[in-house]
């Protein structure tokens, strides 16, 4: 049997925040945001990783491998990993 999909939601009322794929990787919970191009914005991701312990986001998007350091507009740095698509079945080996 197959485990749901797990993604999340901003629980304010008035946020329409969202995030495509919670995972657990290496026991930790990681969020998975997809984007249709080589660029967007993260609002959701920075609002996930302020709320949350995590210190790595998956961002799975039209442009090349490369790990980098984000930054909350609050200030907080976590890394962040941009994958192209056809990486996607690799998630796990790209963390490490």
């Amino acid at each position: 049997m197959m485990a749901k999909p797990l993604f999340w939601i901003s629980e304010k009322k008035d946020s329409s925040s969202e995030l495509d794929y919670l995972e657990i990787i290496n026991g930790e919970m990681t969020p998975i945001e997809v984007k249709s191009g080589p660029t967007g914005h993260l609002k959701s991701l920075h609002i996930f990783m302020d709320k949350y312990k995590g210190d790595t986001a998956i961002r799975l998007y039209a442009g090349e491998f490369r790990p980098d350091i984000a930054k909350t507009p609050s200030g907080k740095e976590y890394r962040l990993i941009n994958i192209p698509y056809y990486l996607a079945g690799n998630i796990s080996n790209c963390l490490q």
